[in-house]
């Protein structure tokens, strides 16, 4: 697996137990959901800020874990 597809299948998952379509995230972040499908399926290859964009609004809305590490590229 690459790391393009390990941090596709994390935001994906946390966007999941968020119970959050495609489309809410994409609309919310202001970016097309055709890019957030690429990024979840590893076919894009985000920036960093993009990233950390992502998991900060899906951490926030994830009941208070704000300060919690959810998201990690070692993993």
């Amino acid at each position: 697996m690459t790391e393009s597809e390990r941090v596709g299948s994390r935001i994906k998952a946390m966007r999941k137990q968020c119970g959050y379509t495609q489309e809410k995230v994409a609309n919310d972040l202001f970016i097309s959901q055709s890019y957030l499908r690429l990024i979840e399926h590893g076919k894009a290859n985000p920036s960093i800020n993009m990233v950390e964009k992502i998991t900060s609004y899906l951490e926030a809305a994830l009941n208070g874990s704000a300060g919690e590490e959810v998201f990690s590229l070692d993993e």
